[in-house]
């Protein structure tokens, strides 16, 4: 994972937010997600560095469905890379 940007404060709490979303989706996988979209997630989670922007979208961030999402909605990668695995 990339590190993220901001206070040393955000920087903790970002940390933090990221990490209980990436541990979402391993849940998730475990139950039986498609391993596929979950990467395709993991690799968004990886790319965002503002610690900023997971701390005010960790309300958004609580079950695999929401982060992926929210994932869609703030990257067009990830659209374009989810609709592949539906072909």
């Amino acid at each position: 994972m990339v590190k993220l940007e901001g206070t040393e404060k955000q920087v903790q709490w970002g940390e933090q937010v990221r990490s209980d979303a990436l541990r979402e989706l391993k849940s998730s996988i475990d139950d039986g997600w498609d391993p596929r979209l979950a990467d395709i997630i993991v690799r968004f989670c990886g790319r965002v560095t503002s610690a900023k922007w997971w701390i005010d979208n960790r309300h958004l961030l609580r079950t695999t469905a929401d982060i992926c999402r929210l994932a869609e909605k703030s990257s067009e990668r990830v659209r374009k890379e989810k609709a592949k695995l539906s072909e």
